[in-house]
């Protein structure tokens, strides 16, 4: 169960624009549909209709972060329609319309038939339709509490950062591959970057212009990764703000048990050895596991590899 009260790429947004393909996903018949979404990276799916899914002995439907709402809507409607109280029946009347005299002197009535019933609208999720028909299990995703995730890129307001780093990071989120209590921080030394003070002019002037040019987005992705995302001043020469990156990293954990932090290094391989000292020193996580992930070139030669490595 998605977000959006989808399930199985059977989209609300597209049986209830054409009432049509509602008579499509629920048709006796099998067959495959062709659906569009606006709410998610693939807008056009293949998928199977509900008269396939609802043949199933046992249907199970997987709730992750995001989708409590839609549930709710879901179990209230099917509640309602189930134990709560039904409109009485009526009587069934026949209205004559013609009335003749056999030959033999029977008395013959032509009635009216009966009213067709009136369509009802699709319902609000394919779900619905789902649990009138079919064994259903609900199954809670274990949401991770005791963790949080810092993907820290030193070297962020840099070119090749902005081109390649953050748009690889980004279709990351976008497959899904990034945990959801992970967070993305970008930092660089203010005195190359004047322009950039903060997160805002970080996505704007340094980000978004890259990251439109990806494929396979919405909007919704888009402002997603925006709301991961974070921007710290740090200059390396001073102690101060590397403390106030650790800082900045412990308030975005939020009091997790585990502070888990991978810094990734967009920086000239001369600046190695220097920035990890100043981490270890200053920004080193007491409770979590800490990684160091290094750009090529790892020196310009043998000799410079080996110190590095040995650093």
């Amino acid at each position: 169960l998605a977000a959006d009260g989808s399930v199985c790429s059977v989209f609300p947004e597209w049986y209830q624009e054409v009432p049509e393909r509602w008579k499509a996903a629920t048709s006796k018949n099998v067959n495959v549909l062709c659906t569009e979404t606006s709410h998610f990276e693939v807008p056009r799916r293949l998928c199977v209709n509900l008269r396939l899914i609802r043949k199933a002995e046992q249907i199970m439907v997987f709730l992750g972060e995001g989708t409590d709402e839609a549930w709710s809507k879901v179990k209230q409607a099917y509640d309602a329609e189930r134990f709560g109280q039904k409109p009485p029946k009526r009587a069934r009347t026949l209205e004559a319309e013609q009335m003749m005299l056999s030959a033999d002197g029977f008395m013959m009535v032509q009635a009216r038939g009966a009213r067709s019933k009136p369509v009802e609208p699709p319902p609000a999720s394919p779900l619905d339709y789902l649990l009138k028909y079919s064994n259903v299990s609900v199954v809670q995703l274990r949401i991770d509490h005791e963790n949080h995730y810092s993907v820290v890129v030193l070297g962020a307001a840099g070119d090749l950062a902005k081109k390649k780093t953050f748009p690889a990071i980004f279709q990351l989120h976008l497959g899904r591959f990034l945990p959801a209590n992970a967070s993305i921080i970008g930092v660089d030394d203010p005195t190359f970057h004047a322009d950039i003070t903060g997160t805002d002019e970080f996505w704007e002037r340094r980000l978004l212009p890259f990251l439109e040019k990806e494929k396979d987005w919405a909007s919704q992705d888009m402002q997603e990764f925006r709301k991961r995302m974070h921007f710290c001043p740090v200059s390396l020469s001073s102690e101060e703000t590397v403390v106030a990156l650790h800082k900045y990293l412990e308030e975005l954990a939020k009091g997790r048990a585990k502070d888990n932090r991978v810094f990734y290094l967009a920086l000239p391989s001369f600046l190695f050895g220097r920035t990890i000292a100043a981490l270890k020193t200053h920004c080193w996580s007491s409770t979590g596991f800490c990684r160091v992930i290094v750009e090529k070139p790892f020196g310009k030669n043998g000799k410079e590899a080996k110190e590095l490595s040995e650093s």
